[in-house]
């Protein structure tokens, strides 16, 4: 499959803090939506699965329009703080990552550190069936009607579980 530009569909790219390093994510969307129909989304999303996540701090949001590489500095109702309890330095490079699939073939992903419990069972997978949390978080990304899109702007299918490890960046990083 060919691969799309980045700049393939509007993105948001938001900063925060957790376990004393930045880090970023990055939600797609597509109009009708707008900047304030993501920050809902993010909103619910992270009420969704905060229980599983050490304080973060949010830094700050960009938005990108379709077809632009350049990213400004957006405005809105973000969480200012999520999660609980200050994670060790260790802890920034444990990640949730939801994974979804579009239509059109291309796989997405949602990552984010500072997980508070990595593995729920010996394969670093946690299904919706086992943490309530992750079944939340699920639900309301498949929601979220042209917010977390694919890179190819379709409306992704997210599966039933998020995987959990250690990030090698971030672990060497660390080291």
């Amino acid at each position: 499959m060919t691969p799309l530009p980045p700049e393939s569909t509007a993105r948001v790219k938001i900063a925060y803090n957790t376990c004393e390093f930045d880090h970023e994510v990055l939600i797609r969307f597509a109009a009708p939506n707008t900047v304030d129909d993501v920050v809902a989304a993010f909103n619910e999303f992270i009420t969704a699965i905060e229980s599983l996540l050490f304080l973060s701090t949010l830094i700050g949001a960009q938005v990108a329009a379709s077809g632009s590489t350049i990213f400004n500095d957006v405005a809105g109702s973000w969480p200012v703080t999520w999660g609980s309890g200050v994670g060790e330095k260790v802890s920034t490079a444990w990640y949730y990552d939801f994974i979804s699939r579009s239509t059109g073939g291309k796989r997405g992903r949602l990552a984010l550190f500072g997980a508070k419990q990595i593995s729920t069972t010996d394969d670093y997978r946690a299904f919706s069936a086992e943490v309530s949390a992750i079944e939340d978080g699920v639900a309301v990304l498949n929601a979220a009607e042209g917010v977390f899109l694919s890179i190819d702007g379709l409306q992704p299918i997210w599966k039933p579980y998020a995987n959990s490890g250690v990030n090698a960046y971030w672990r060497n990083k660390i080291r």
